[in-house]
């Protein structure tokens, strides 16, 4: 899979997360002080998620731990990370 597809990955399951929630990008968006469109930019895989804004979508979002290290997990081979299951 290419970096655009692990990147995608993540954009796949913050939309999953979100849906779930019943969360949008733009309220998303507020809660992270960034503009709606770099929220779309990472959903869409554009952009890579760094450790620290994954905790702050995890924050946002309320997830469980479990959801927020699946969230890490996808966002840590975005950008290049080998994970051991």
């Amino acid at each position: 899979m290419t970096d655009d597809g692990f990147r995608a990955a993540f954009g796949a399951a913050l939309d999953r997360q979100m849906r779930v929630r019943g969360v949008r990008r733009r309220s998303l968006a507020r809660a992270l002080g960034v503009s709606e469109a770099y929220v779309s930019y990472v959903a869409n895989g554009k952009k890579p998620v760094s450790p620290t804004l994954a905790n702050r979508i995890g924050a946002a979002l309320n997830l469980t731990q479990e959801e927020a290290e699946e969230l890490h997990r996808t966002a840590a081979v975005g950008r290049g990370y080998k994970i051991k299951p």
